[in-house]
């Protein structure tokens, strides 16, 4: 049996279009944005960040004055999900 897939042209064109626009990607790219317009909103509200490079996660201190426990339980309340890590992870 042959799949439709099989039919089409394979050349490199051909797949760079069909990876560009699949939903894999769009995904991966949605979740990158997303991690770094959080991180700019954090960086504005005062927390700190030490991550340059990152993909969806992203570690940050919160501002001064402000407990790791109320910025968790502010993130919570706003539907993010945040964790607390260790001084290890």
């Amino acid at each position: 049996m042959f799949g439709a897939h099989s039919l089409r042209p394979r050349n490199s064109a051909s797949a760079a279009t069909r990876h560009r626009n699949s939903p894999t990607r769009r995904r991966v790219h949605h979740r990158a944005q997303s991690a770094t317009l959080l991180l700019a909103g954090l960086e504005k509200l005062g927390c700190t960040s030490k991550s340059d490079k990152f993909f969806d996660t992203i570690r940050v201190t919160p501002p001064a004055g402000m407990s790791a426990a109320d910025a968790l339980a502010a993130g919570h309340k706003a539907g993010l999900n945040f964790r607390l890590l260790g001084y290890v992870t």
